[in-house]
């Protein structure tokens, strides 16, 4: 085995990661093995095409106190197999990523150990704060999804010269199309999420609004997820509640965006974000970067964005989304100039391209080794 990448959760959406880094590896003719839970990959299709039983080490994940994993066989691989990289996933509560770190600053194995990590979010305490500097200092190199974090990291003393910024993107980023406008009716407000529905995004104060919604235009939240199970339709008196079991063709998603006038996700939002923008579907959420995923910095108030002040409450969501209403024709206008505003390195190509310089780069210099 020459390369060793953890991801403890296969899912979609690191698709174009996952292929890149495979097929980086077969340039240069090196065996690269995926350790990872497999225990929801038969919802994963879009995988399938990539992982299989002869580069894919099974290993279900040990959790302690909901936080902390243990994941079994990575120590195990990297001891056994001597890897020259390990691309391991960097966040901190992963106890066995922690004594491989220890191990490798006593010279006990001599991989390489590159964490896969969002870095810091600047949103933390002092001691969580410092505890994942701490763990980000003890590798050899990070891997960060944007330009924020690795700033967020320098600023925070950690050497721009191991931080190397892969990307994000959303899968079949191709197969979507600019944002056309199907509702005519100014009397309508057309609201979208796609995603899970955790409760630090706040989706829930949108489900209280629309119960009580007693404005003089009728608005409508449809709420794509794979943590919904069956298609429902709940009527109020001047409002309407979708829910949409998880759809993985953009195809059939770029119908829900056609019909929508705004993406939503009061709070803590990722992928989602790129998803509209990429379309031209401006958003309603707030633009403190910190509290989003590494996503959401490419948001931007009145280019893209409809602001929400803080805090994220009943009232001001709901100021939000009147002031959405009356913006609605004049971002319905601009789908091309929303589009445009999204960051290239949230876009395939340069995930692409950057996960295979950092790889061209790190096999180079462990020829020379």
């Amino acid at each position: 085995m020459d390369i060793l990448l953890n991801v403890d959760q296969l899912t979609n959406y690191r698709k174009t990661q996952i292929k890149t880094f495979i097929k980086c590896a077969k340039n240069h003719k090196m065996v690269l093995k995926i350790l990872a839970n497999t225990k929801k990959t038969k919802n994963l299709p879009v995988l399938k095409q990539y992982i299989h039983k002869d580069n894919l080490i099974k290993s279900e994940p040990i959790y302690f106190l909901n936080y902390c994993i243990w994941q079994p066989g990575l120590i195990f691989n990297i001891f056994n197999k001597k890897p020259k990289l390990a691309i391991i996933w960097g966040e901190v509560t992963r106890l066995n990523s922690w004594v491989i770190l220890i191990l490798k600053r006593l010279n006990l194995i001599n991989t390489e150990i590159i964490l896969w990590t969002h870095g810091i979010y600047g949103r933390e305490n002092y001691f969580l704060k410092n505890l994942r500097l701490l763990y980000l200092h003890l590798s050899d190199f990070l891997l960060v999804y944007s330009s924020y974090s690795k700033n967020l990291l320098i600023r925070n003393g950690i050497n721009r010269e191991k931080i190397f910024v892969i990307g994000n993107s959303i899968e079949r980023e191709s197969e979507y199309s600019l944002k056309t406008n199907l509702q005519k009716n100014s009397k309508n407000l057309n609201l979208l999420f796609v995603g899970r529905k955790s409760k630090r995004k706040k989706l829930f104060l949108i489900e209280e609004i629309i119960r009580d919604w007693d404005e003089e235009f009728f608005l409508t939240f449809t709420c794509i997820g794979p943590d919904i199970k069956f298609f429902k339709e709940y009527n109020f008196k001047k409002s309407k509640l979708i829910l949409v079991p998880a759809i993985y063709d953009p195809k059939v998603l770029q119908n829900y965006i056609n019909s929508s006038d705004y993406g939503v996700c009061p709070d803590h939002i990722g992928l989602f974000c790129i998803t509209c923008i990429n379309s031209g579907l401006p958003i309603i959420s707030h633009n403190n970067y910190s509290l989003h995923g590494p996503e959401g910095h490419t948001l931007i108030p009145e280019k893209n964005l409809i602001n929400i002040k803080f805090p994220i409450n009943l009232y001001n969501l709901k100021k939000s989304i009147i002031k959405a209403y009356s913006q609605k024709e004049l971002f319905s206008q601009r789908p091309l100039e929303i589009s445009q505003t999204l960051n290239d390195e949230f876009k395939t190509k340069y995930v692409n391209k950057s996960i295979k310089n950092f790889m061209d780069t790190r096999f180079a210099a462990n020829k020379k080794l």
